[in-house]
């Protein structure tokens, strides 16, 4: 779905795309695809953390087509 990195470019604020980007992604799965929603961390992913690196690394690379990292990164949280 490409409607997430243009709902990103939109919001007006520094803070706050990823949170509402997971939100959104989350109703989509639980409430049209009647999915579970995705384990995305096990941390706060606004905390700098490891983790958190990891995720914006995977993110950057599926920015430019490549989302091996990002769904090998969901993976091993069990998604």
């Amino acid at each position: 779905m490409s409607f997430l990195p243009e709902f990103s470019i939109a919001y007006p604020f520094v803070n706050g795309n990823g949170r509402h980007s997971r939100i959104f992604t989350d109703i989509v799965r639980i409430y049209l695809l009647e999915e579970k929603p995705i384990k995305w961390a096990y941390a706060k992913l606004e905390d700098v953390t490891e983790e958190r690196s990891s995720y914006i690394s995977g993110l950057r690379k599926a920015d430019s087509g490549d989302f091996s990292e990002f769904i090998k990164y969901l993976q091993n949280l069990g998604n």
